[in-house]
Formats: structure tokens, sequence, C-alpha cells
């Protein structure tokens, strides 16, 4: 009885795994759409959940300025897998999606009163963020294409 207990508890991970990057590229698919259309782009705010996992948070808006944020329509989603971006680590963490649908990131996690003056950088200096999902054996991955500019990072509008 025990060996299946144990069976099934180790069958949920990959489930948790596989429901995490669902809800991840439906996120970021609504993310995208809300910053196309909200003249200040996008924010989602990724933190630790209370026992495992993690938590989505999505904003219309920027932190531009202090209340330039706002919740988007869509209610924070909770995840059982774990997530970690490859420069900037396990959650927490802040994405910016711009109009074009550009990302960029920043570790810990933003709220309505916080304040950037600038466009981050891409994590890393590279052209992508690389996200996995976990746990354990059971990996998934994501690329978010961050913004290319060839004369240096610009400012927030």
């Amino acid at each position: 009885m025990a060996a299946i207990a144990l069976g099934l508890a180790q069958g949920t991970r990959p489930f948790g795994m596989r429901s995490a990057t669902a809800e991840f590229d439906a996120a970021v698919a609504y993310a995208r759409t809300l910053a196309g259309s909200s003249g200040n782009g996008a924010t989602l705010v990724f933190t630790t959940a209370r026992t495992r996992g993690f938590v989505m948070r999505l904003y219309s808006g920027r932190p531009v300025s202090a209340g330039a944020m706002t919740p988007a329509a869509m209610p924070p989603m909770s995840a059982s897998g774990d997530i970690a971006e490859a420069t900037l680590g396990p959650a927490p963490f802040s994405l910016f999606f711009d109009s074009s649908g550009h990302v960029t990131g920043v570790a810990g996690a933003v709220t309505p009163s916080s304040q950037i003056g600038f466009e981050p950088p891409c994590p890393g200096g590279g052209q992508a963020m690389a996200f996995t999902f976990g746990p354990g054996r059971a990996v998934e991955n994501r690329t978010l294409a961050c913004r290319q500019e060839a004369a240096g990072v610009p400012a927030l509008p």
C-alpha cells in the first residue's frame, strides 16, 4: 500500500511541472496581449508559494512610476512545480513586457508601488531569458526573447 501511495505521489510531480508550464505559457500569452494594448506594457511577477511552487501575478503596466501597475483581470495563478530563470534564479523575480512583446526582468518581486526608471537589460547580457520548470528529473524549458537594441538600453516610456 505504501508503495502505491509513493508511486502516486511521484507521478503527480511531472503533472505539477506540466501544469506549471501550461500556466506559464498562458500567462505569457496574456501578458503580451495586454502589453500591446495597455500603453505601458505589462508586468508578470513570480513569488514563492507558501508551501511549494510559485505564484504568478499579472499587472497592466510596468513600474515606470508608483501606481503605474494595476492588477490585470487574470487572477493570480498558483503552480506546484518549481521555476527558475538562468540568470535571475528561482522566484521571486519580475518580468516586464513592452508593447512589442519583448521581455526583460529583474530579481525580486516588484509591487504596484515600485518604481524603476530604466528598462533593465536582458539578464546575463544575452538575447533571451531561459526558464526551467521542475521538480527533479521531470524538467521542461521555455525561452523568451529579450528586446534587442543596437545602441544601448532605452528608458521606459
